[in-house]
């Protein structure tokens, strides 16, 4: 009997403390152009209201809504210029207290280079009073997902590379972090990327202008040769 309400407790302790953590996830996807301005869509999961985001210039909210005491707000940004690229990362930062999120986009001739870091540390919601058995609370454990896209190829950088998007996830969780809330989990930030610029487009499409005609010429030549030889 002493054991079976051991093991009770011990149900109900883990079922609380379950209940405890709460997943929010955060989206970031940015996409560079050939001008060195960014559009980027953002997605923010939080416990702090939408008006009260650090947010760009001329950001639009497209939506916002709130659940389980989780804030949920969808932004677009559009031409923000690339030196501002940290505005970016400031709506994580004030979404997630304890977050340092960094972003810079630079660009050299025909090359993008892509420096920052994501950091999550001391990610928690207010209910959790810390003793053996605690009370229903909300610890939140976040995700940040932020995918770059670029007008050329990604030539190399520390994330998920794929054809011209390059992908970071960073995921926090308790049970990663020892002594809990005082390990960082992140990883830093650095990509390169090859601009197809207008010289280059131009080029291309010159090149491509000379060989159909030089085609077109041919093919007229051919038809204009097969007729003088049947008229002979």
């Amino acid at each position: 009997m002493r054991y079976f309400r051991i093991l009770v407790a011990l149900g109900v302790y883990l079922i609380v403390l379950a209940g405890c953590s709460q997943q929010i996830d955060t989206h970031v996807s940015a996409q560079v152009l050939e001008s060195n301005l960014i559009d980027a869509t953002i997605t923010v999961q939080s416990n702090r209201t939408c008006d009260d985001l650090t947010l760009p210039n001329d950001t639009v909210v497209k939506r916002q809504s709130f659940g389980d005491n989780i804030w949920s707000c969808a932004f677009t940004v559009k031409k923000l210029p690339i030196s501002d690229a940290q505005s970016i990362m400031d709506i994580i930062e004030s979404a997630l207290p304890g977050s340092t999120a960094r972003l810079a986009i630079s660009r050299n001739g025909s090359t993008f280079s892509v420096q920052g870091s994501l950091w999550l540390i001391d990610i928690k919601g207010a209910g959790c009073d810390g003793g053996s058995m605690p009370t229903i609370c909300h610890t939140f454990e976040p995700s940040v997902t932020l995918t770059l896209g670029f007008p050329g190829k990604v030539t190399d950088g520390n994330g998920d590379i794929d054809g011209r998007l390059i992908t970071w996830r960073v995921v926090f969780s308790y049970a990663n972090s020892n002594p809990p809330h005082d390990t960082p989990q992140g990883t830093d930030i650095a990509a390169e990327s090859i601009a197809v610029t207008s010289a280059a487009r131009t080029a291309i499409i010159i090149g491509a202008g000379v060989v159909g005609l030089a085609v077109i010429v041919l093919l007229l030549w051919l038809v204009r040769t097969r007729r003088t030889r049947r008229q002979a």
